[in-house]
């Protein structure tokens, strides 16, 4: 049987400790994105840049837009180290649907996916012209997404999905990685055969990967949920429960929801420590998330009566203790994405886009 260092806190229950002192540095209302140009009903969040200073979201541009060709559109939000807004600025994309987005290493190019797919764009963020960097082409050999997955790992941009012949014969889902300044088949290398390692798991259902020899996979047999490790060998035991919500992790460490008989709980675990962590044990948790590093855990707790949600952060260096995100509390659901470094999270719900740095 697996052995853990269970930390605890408060008899397996999380404090919640006071809050910190907190920085909103941007609070926008719908209003006032609109004013921009910003179509917030189609509004999301999708990534920061490295150091957490540009939030990436993607909307759907207006009609009139779209008998143009531009579909979709890039927002960058880019912020002082202050927090303070200094610009933001729009890319058109001519593409149907924004399936994915993952930014190279040096945060001047958006990978973007598209087509169920099948295309692969090359989108620099200074406003050059957008270029495709793969595409199907009947009689060439390629890649596709399947399904469209894009995240930035460890220098790269790791992708899920399949390499294909001239004769459009597909070879198993693998792991790849990207290099944005490539270009078509080239563009891609190869990783893991992840069809045969989530053959080897009774029940399999959902995975987050890490890397191109590692990830995270969720099974489900006999109404027992199970979370495992995997790294390159037979995946391995992390936990189970009577149901698994989501779970999202980077390099060796997840931070996922679960529920037991005795309730919902919001944890953290490290395979390469063996470390877990009970972030919290009271009330309904949902949507974690965790930072690149991370360092950095992200969890939300639902009140489905009210469509409300509360957002909670934890910190390595807090001793992963749970503390309210303060501007966050009984506000309506909405979207949430955490910068790489863990310094800043933004979060939007129709209603308002908030940029709030986390000390």
């Amino acid at each position: 049987m697996l052995r853990f260092r269970l930390l605890t806190m408060a008899a397996l229950a999380c404090l919640i400790l006071p809050v910190a002192s907190q920085n909103v540095a941007v609070r926008l209302s719908a209003a006032q994105l609109r004013e921009k140009g910003i179509n917030t009903f189609s509004l999301r969040p999708v990534c920061f840049t490295s150091n957490g200073l540009t939030l990436i979201c993607q909307d759907k541009a207006p009609a009139e837009e779209r008998a143009r060709g531009k579909v979709n559109r890039l927002w960058l939000f880019s912020y002082g180290v202050e927090g303070q807004l200094r610009d933001v600025k729009r890319l058109d994309l001519d593409i149907p649907s924004v399936e994915a987005l993952a930014l190279s290493p040096d945060d001047r190019t958006a990978v973007v996916a598209g087509h169920a797919g099948a295309t692969f764009l090359r989108v620099p963020l200074d406003g050059s012209p957008v270029s495709v960097l793969m595409e199907h082409k009947r009689g060439e050999p390629g890649f596709r997404g399947s399904p469209s997955y894009l995240r930035p790992i460890q220098g790269d941009i790791l992708t899920i999905g399949y390499f294909y012949d001239k004769d459009d014969y597909a070879g198993d889902n693998v792991l790849a990685t990207v290099n944005a300044g490539g270009q078509g088949r080239s563009a891609f290398t190869e990783g893991s055969d992840i069809q045969k390692v989530e053959k080897t798991l009774s029940g399999f259902y959902a995975s987050n990967y890490t890397g191109p020899r590692s990830g995270f996979l969720a099974t489900r047999n006999n109404g027992q949920y199970q979370l495992n490790w995997w790294d390159g060998g037979n995946p391995r035991k992390v936990d189970e429960g009577d149901r698994m919500g989501s779970f999202w992790a980077s390099g060796t460490r997840v931070c996922y929801t679960i529920y037991r008989t005795a309730g919902s709980q919001a944890m953290f675990y490290d395979a390469s420590t063996d470390k877990q962590v009970v972030l919290g044990a009271k009330g309904s948790f949902a949507y974690p998330f965790l930072s690149d590093d991370g360092r950095t855990a992200v969890v939300t707790q639902l009140d489905l009566a009210q469509a409300k949600m509360d957002v909670y952060y934890a910190k390595e260096g807090d001793n992963w203790q749970l503390k309210p995100v303060s501007s966050l509390q009984k506000v309506k659901m909405g979207s949430i994405r955490v910068a790489p470094n863990g310094r800043f999270l933004a979060f939007f719900n129709g209603d308002l886009l908030q940029f709030v740095e986390l000390p």
